[in-house]
């Protein structure tokens, strides 16, 4: 009898460290991106993996980020085609050749006339550059298992995003990011250890 309460203990405790029903704190999710913190230059390779739910189609691409503190993110995608999207400073600067950036098609963030874009735009600049202030204050974040969370926007109209899980590496830095949009489509990306700069 003694031996079978002490399982139920430690399946019960077990299950409580796995999966919390309440939000992370400031404070915590700080913590948890801690490798982040006081960094002024950051690169890393990714690959991407995009799920078109409505015709069951993947689509893989993999390719370089490089995020320059405050105000810069360029996301370079290298294969299976060279393509480039740069945000600097409210811009957003689209290149499909292996050229300067500037030769592509450039948008003002503020002046996009699609919402849809504009809100995936603010959302994957949070994510690329996590901004835990911009991320604490438009989502809940949940501890789900040892180095695995997930995320809720705060309001239903902010995001075409309905939920969002990532997954830190041992060491401490990103390795995971889904993004579940409300069509259904999924985007995951696995991102290697980046190299930081303070």
């Amino acid at each position: 009898m003694l031996v079978r309460i002490q399982l139920f203990i430690l399946i019960a405790s077990s299950l409580a460290q796995a999966s919390s029903t309440h939000p992370l704190t400031k404070t915590e999710l700080t913590n948890i991106l801690k490798l982040y913190n006081n960094t002024k230059t950051l690169s890393s390779h990714f690959k991407q993996v995009k799920r078109i739910s409505d015709l069951n189609v993947f689509i893989e691409s993999i390719g370089d980020l490089e995020v320059i503190y405050p105000n810069t993110v360029r996301w370079t995608i290298t294969k299976p085609s060279y393509f480039q999207a740069v945000i600097q400073n409210g811009v957003l600067t689209l290149g499909t050749q292996n050229s300067q950036a500037k030769d592509g098609q450039k948008k003002e963030v503020a002046r996009v006339d699609s919402p849809s874009l504009t809100k995936n735009l603010a959302t994957l600049l949070m994510w690329l550059r996590l901004d835990i202030d911009s991320l604490y204050s438009s989502y809940f974040f949940y501890k789900q298992q040892t180095g695995k969370y997930t995320c809720t926007p705060k309001k239903q109209t902010n995001d075409i995003f309905n939920k969002m899980s990532f997954k830190i590496d041992p060491s401490g830095f990103l390795s995971e990011l889904t993004l579940n949009e409300v069509s259904g489509d999924i985007m995951e990306i696995y991102f290697s250890s980046p190299n930081l700069s303070r």
